[in-house]
């Protein structure tokens, strides 16, 4: 792929410019309106699919334990106070070392969101766990507050949970991979790059760049981390042109980019997990190889 001109298609992936170049300082101009016009013209080819609802993936009262919860994986330990939430895939088998998805939660929401996504991501290829926000109370909803405390409070929520995970299930220490929606996704960048020696991966469900307190203020390491972001064309609250924008400043940077693109506003379509679990299962076949 030419180091000059941003791709795009319905699957987009920027590969890192050669190396030597510095950091971005100034937002793009031009290349970045190129960029926005080509997404303009390309129509997603993906047809309407269901989406997760924001409700909460069991009725009031009733835990992840029952018959139900047995059904779409099951929860080792359920969360009181800040303890995460774990998830354990069908079938699980303690002799056998799970890649590892920490979700994020999207704003407005609490850690149970996590048994709403996994089943759409894959019920029996990895383990999950989810911390809560920093911000908020279980009633009205957590948040990921962007403040340097928040900042700083995220990343040791986000450390436990793994420790967590590792210490309750059988996990490979290296396939940790960071994942958000909304929020959560915007909080899972930010993380992955302070703890970029820790995870394999990030995901971010419209979730735009972190913006303010310097997210790349170790570019060099930032830049090692693989990216899957997935974005809603109709999304009020992540614009095309804040996109194009950010996806020009990432390729400057020398970052590697996986972008997909779907006919859908702020919503988490079921078609963005799918396509998850097959960029993380390619991640892990290519660390193989």
């Amino acid at each position: 792929m030419s180091t000059n001109r941003i791709q795009i298609g319905q699957l987009l992936t920027l590969q890192p410019p050669p190396t030597g170049k510095s950091p971005p300082q100034n937002s793009p101009t031009s290349d970045s309106l190129t960029a926005k016009k080509k997404l303009q013209d390309h129509e997603a080819a993906f047809p309407a699919s269901p989406t997760f609802p924001a409700s909460p993936a069991f009725p009031a009262g009733q835990s992840s334990g029952t018959t139900a919860g047995r059904t779409l994986g099951s929860t080792v330990g359920l969360p009181t106070g800040d303890c995460p939430r774990l998830f354990l895939p069908l079938h699980y088998e303690p002799n056998y070392k799970y890649p590892l998805i920490v979700w994020l939660h999207s704003g407005g929401d609490d850690s149970a969101q996590l048994l709403r996504v996994m089943p759409g991501i894959s019920l029996r290829n990895y383990v999950g766990v989810a911390p809560a926000g920093n911000l908020g109370n279980p009633a009205q909803g957590n948040q990921w507050s962007q403040s340097p405390s928040g900042i700083s409070a995220a990343v040791e929520r986000v450390s436990q949970a793994i420790d967590h995970a590792q210490i309750k299930t059988s996990i490979r220490p290296d396939r940790v991979f960071l994942a958000g929606y909304g929020n959560g996704g915007t909080m899972a960048l930010r993380v992955g790059f302070e703890l970029s020696h820790l995870v394999a991966g990030v995901l971010s469900f419209n979730g735009p760049f972190p913006q303010g307190m310097t997210p790349l203020r170790d570019w060099m390491s930032c830049r090692k981390v693989p990216l899957f972001w997935s974005h809603g064309r109709k999304s009020e609250e992540f614009c095309e042109g804040k996109l194009c924008d950010q996806l020009k400043l990432l390729h400057i940077a020398g970052f590697n980019v996986t972008l997909r693109q779907y006919p859908h506003g702020d919503e988490l379509p079921a078609t963005a997990l799918s396509d998850a679990n097959r960029w993380i299962m390619e991640s892990i076949s290519s660390a193989i190889v």
